[in-house]
């Protein structure tokens, strides 16, 4: 199986004086195409299964204290 890196990446944003936190996260930022399981088949057949690991994903993420 051939390696792979997956670039994660966060930032926040937290003002001592304020009740909120504000972050944007990243991930698989590079978006590579992975693998996270992969099985044989059954007989020799040469045939592999294989689940995807996840594609770029970016979220924003809002929190406020009250």
């Amino acid at each position: 199986m051939e390696s792979y890196w997956l670039l994660n990446a966060g930032i926040s944003l937290n003002p001592s004086s304020g009740p909120w936190h504000l972050s944007l996260i990243g991930k698989n930022l590079t978006d590579n195409i992975y693998a996270t399981l992969g099985n044989d088949h059954a007989g020799g057949t040469g045939d592999v299964a294989a689940v995807a690991g996840d594609s770029r994903t970016v979220a924003v993420q809002l929190e406020y204290k009250f």
